[in-house]
């Protein structure tokens, strides 16, 4: 960016990134600050606008299969009792559904990263043998840049499965 390589360009909600194959390029239809209809065309594209929202909504077929069969659960905190969601064995009762915001990420263990997992009787308990690390666990771990905290999860996750290992 400093060298002016590279912009940036907050679009809004409302444009298109169309790509046009006669051209070559991409084109931005998009209005700006007064209203008027803009286009602007550019050879290369950095898609920077991060993940979807919520794992939910995820089109991957495993992350629908990991959603459908139950194996991972979608974080919630709720108002009422926000320390419920990080304890190991609790029980998850909510007085309404209004009581629990959907965070959109893979509920895990911040401290272990292993995912969190509805047992019987709607027990909640730290899987033994799954983890997760990553941008779709960005509800536990807010970080500006998810490269060191990936990079920190990721050792946490070989020396726990070393540790695990050395014990058999």
């Amino acid at each position: 960016m400093n060298a002016g390589i590279v912009e940036v360009f907050k679009l809004g909600k409302n444009y298109r990134l169309v790509r046009n194959e006669f051209e070559g390029c991409y084109e931005f239809i998009y209005r700006d600050n007064r209203g008027k209809l803009k286009k602007e065309a550019y050879r290369y594209v950095v898609n920077a606008r991060g993940q979807e929202k919520s794992l939910e909504t995820n089109p991957s077929p495993l992350a629908r299969n990991l959603l459908n069969s139950g194996t991972v659960q979608i974080e919630e905190i709720r108002s009422f009792d926000q320390e419920a969601n990080s304890s190991h064995e609790t029980a998850l009762e909510s007085k309404t559904d209004s009581d629990a915001y959907k965070t959109g990420s893979i509920w895990i263990d911040p401290e272990t990263h292993l995912i969190m997992q509805m047992g019987p009787e709607k027990k909640v308990a730290k899987s033994k043998t799954i983890y997760a690390a990553g941008a779709m666990t960005r509800g536990q771990i807010i970080d500006a840049s998810m490269a060191r905290g990936i990079a920190e999860a990721t050792s946490w996750i070989a020396d726990d499965l070393v540790e695990y290992l050395s014990r058999r």
